[in-house]
């Protein structure tokens, strides 16, 4: 009887000792996922802050050449709207990659 309860107990003990071991393995995974996450999370908020900043400052000199002769920068004006155009793009791609990554980091198991 006290070799049963031996071997249940060390048994038991096995097994506790197993379950600990895979949660701080998971543990661990979490939390590099984490960080792995954040770094996307703040490159992607720095891409679009980029973005952003640049398609204002394009708003900007579209808004220079209507104030000034439209013949004059005809040519400048069509680039800079298809720059502008093209960073909006851009930007889109940029924030639809975030979503992506926040969907499988969300609904994937760790």
């Amino acid at each position: 009887m006290l070799a049963s309860a031996t071997v249940l107990a060390m048994a038991a003990a096995l097994w506790t000792r197993r379950l600990v071991e895979a949660a701080a393995l998971d543990a661990v995974r979490v939390e590099r996922a984490r960080g792995q996450l954040e770094d996307v999370v703040r490159a992607h908020h720095d891409a679009r802050t980029r973005c952003s900043s640049l398609v204002l400052q394009l708003d900007a000199v579209l808004d220079g050449f209507e104030r000034t002769d439209a013949s004059e920068h005809h040519d400048a004006a069509g680039s800079v709207a298809w720059l502008r155009a093209e960073m909006r793009a851009l930007g889109a791609y940029v924030q639809g990659i975030a979503e992506q990554t926040f969907e499988r980091a969300t609904f994937r198991r760790l």
